[in-house]
């Protein structure tokens, strides 16, 4: 059967797949790529989907999934990547938090997944604080997209544990100059976007000393000839946008 070589699939934007389409593809159990991105998947494709055990890319996009689907996947070992980006129900990927407290004090297992996952979209839903501090677990997270949550200060001591981050997006969220200054343990940073947020020039002094930075997004209507100074301390530094600045 061609399902049994079946790696890669693209059925993204199909608008007519059903949720028991979809949920046909657990007999693909080759997979390791699957893009079902604006389908009709809702949470009981997801819980067929989550016998593809060698998938290690996923997108869901813009899918009417919810918390209690997403969390179903915690068994895929070998995730490296999961979209979910504009799914507007989603405002955490793990248990319920009643589920959460109780595996946490029974001192069960972790799912497999928190090993694997090195790339995670949640912008444009409602990740808000809570959610976004459970990240703090997946330890080989290189890739985070928050843009357009509602996430704070609150988070972002969390996110400072993730050392291995590479990108993050933290556009049009709460986060502000004060709860950046958390963020300094994040230096090998290489792409950081800012754009659309509360903060403010006093982040410049910490940004400076992210010297891997290649791409930053600052957007700030504060930033004049002097804290560009800080900027040029980025010697690597490769794309920079500071639209509606004050540089002369």
């Amino acid at each position: 059967r061609s399902s049994d070589l079946l790696r890669t699939l693209n059925i993204g934007w199909c608008t007519d797949l059903s949720d028991e389409g979809i949920g046909s593809l657990d007999q693909c159990a080759t997979l390791t790529d699957l893009n079902v991105q604006r389908t009709q998947a809702s949470d009981s494709a997801m819980m067929r989907l989550c016998d593809l055990t060698h998938l290690t890319r996923l997108s869901a996009a813009g899918c009417a999934i919810t918390n209690e689907g997403f969390a179903k996947l915690s068994s895929l070992s070998n995730l490296k990547e999961l979209n979910i980006d504009s799914c507007g129900a989603v405002t955490d990927i793990l248990a319920s938090s009643a589920e959460w407290i109780q595996m946490m004090s029974n001192s069960q297992p972790l799912p497999p997944v928190f090993s694997s996952l090195e790339s995670l979209h949640v912008s444009f839903t409602k990740f808000e604080d809570g959610g976004a501090k459970k990240l703090k677990l997946f330890h080989n997270l290189k890739h985070l997209w928050f843009d357009s949550c509602r996430i704070g200060n609150d988070s972002l001591p969390s996110l400072a544990t993730l050392t291995h981050l590479e990108t993050l997006d933290l556009s049009d969220t709460l986060v502000t100059s004060a709860g950046f200054q958390t963020l300094k343990p994040l230096n090998g940073l290489q792409t950081l976007s800012l754009f659309c947020t509360p903060v403010s020039k006093d982040a410049l002094g910490i940004i400076r000393d992210f010297k891997s930075l290649t791409s930053l997004n600052l957007d700030s209507r504060e930033i004049t000839d002097y804290e560009l100074s800080h900027v040029a301390n980025l010697v690597n530094l490769k794309e920079l946008d500071m639209f509606g600045s004050l540089i002369s």
